[in-house]
Formats: structure tokens, C-alpha cells, sequence
């Protein structure tokens, strides 16, 4: 794995209007209601329960993150948020044509940020692919976010997570 720290955590965020690339969050069950803008801000595509399995396209109308670290470049990201209802180890795997990097966020559904970090993943898979796993507590949110490790890391991914 090359050394990069979480951009989206050391970055200025700035959201762009999110692509057209999901169906857009709406509620499911388990999920509390967020607001559908603060939603949208983050480019947040949906719900995944695990086991889900979620197609995207990373594009330049998704959320950017910009000022990363030297070197890193910006880059754009699209998440899904994540909910288990007992204790579960769960694996985030994602499969696309570029080089994929995954942030791992614990959201404060009263205030939602992406202020809690508590993981990240660039070549996991031992691929240009992203892959890791975590323990996800019940009761829950928590949103993985799925980007590119430069700015010009595009295209069609499938997130699986299980």
C-alpha cells in the first residue's frame, strides 16, 4: 500500500452537485431519516445493508475533495451508507477500472460530518482495488465512501460489501 493519508479527512470538502450515477438515499428500514440535502451534499448514493452489492460511477459531477495531501491530487468520491443491527465484521470490497480507495466514516445522525474516521483502504485486494474490514457496532451509521487515489481515477466501480 502506498502512504496516503485519508484525504477526505486532511482535505477542505467542498460537494459538487452529486452525478447521476445513483437512485439517490431515501429511507429504508433501519436507516434514520437525514435530510435529503445533507444527503445529496455528500454525494451519498444509498443504503447497503450488508450483504449488498452496489454498481457506481465515479465522475467529475460527484462530491471533490480538494487541497489533499502534495502529490495525492483531488479527487472524487460517492458513498453508501451502512447499518448492521448486531456486532458484524463486515467486508468492503470494491471492483473497478481505476485505482480505488475506500473511507470508512461513523456518522452522528443528529449531525452528520465526515469528522470520524475510523478507516481507510487503498490496494487491499493486493490489485489497484480497495478492500477492508471492520467491526461495525448495532445500531449504527456509518457511510463508506468510495473514490479514486487521484483526481483522474474515474469510471465504473461495484462496491460488494459482506
Amino acid at each position: 500500500m502506498r502512504a496516503r493519508t485519508s484525504a477526505l479527512v486532511i482535505a477542505v470538502i467542498t460537494a459538487a452537485a452529486c452525478g447521476d450515477s445513483g437512485t439517490g438515499p431515501g429511507l429504508t428500514e433501519g436507516f434514520p431519516n437525514i435530510d435529503q440535502a445533507i444527503l445529496n451534499s455528500f454525494c451519498i448514493r444509498g443504503t447497503a445493508p450488508p450483504p449488498a452489492f452496489r454498481p457506481g460511477i465515479i465522475g467529475t459531477n460527484d462530491c471533490l475533495t480538494e487541497g489533499t495531501l502534495v502529490g495525492t491530487g483531488d479527487g472524487y468520491w460517492e458513498g453508501w451508507r451502512v447499518r448492521v443491527s448486531d456486532l458484524t465484521t463486515v467486508t468492503f470490497t470494491v471492483e473497478s477500472g481505476f485505482d480505488s480507495f475506500l473511507d470508512l466514516f461513523q456518522i452522528n445522525v443528529a449531525n452528520p460530518a465526515l469528522n470520524s474516521l475510523v478507516a481507510f483502504d487503498d490496494d487491499g485486494t493486493g490489485t489497484l482495488d480497495a478492500q477492508l474490514e471492520w467491526s461495525l457496532q448495532p445500531d449504527t451509521e456509518y457511510w463508506i465512501l468510495v473514490s479514486g487515489f487521484e483526481a483522474l481515477d474515474l469510471g465504473s466501480y461495484t462496491l460488494d460489501i459482506s
